[in-house]
C-alpha cells in the first residue's frame, strides 16, 4: 500500500488503510499511495461497511 504510483481499482471500490496498523508497522499516510484512504480502525470500518451492504475481500 506504500508507494508513489496511484492505485487503480474497479468502479465502485475503495481501498483504506488502518491507522491502527500502520502505526503498530512505522507507516505514516504520507507513505501510502495516492487514493488510497485511512480509516481509524479496521475492525469498526469492516462492521460499518458490512452492515450497510458492502462485501469485505481480504488480500
Amino acid at each position: 500500500m506504500t508507494g508513489t504510483e496511484a492505485v487503480e481499482l474497479p468502479r465502485n471500490t475503495r481501498l483504506e488503510a488502518c491507522r491502527t496498523g500502520m502505526q503498530g508497522r512505522g507507516i505514516t499516510e504520507a507513505e501510502l499511495r495516492p487514493g488510497i484512504q485511512t480509516v481509524p480502525a479496521a475492525v469498526v470500518a469492516l462492521i460499518e461497511a458490512q452492515a450497510a451492504g458492502s462485501a469485505y475481500v481480504r488480500i
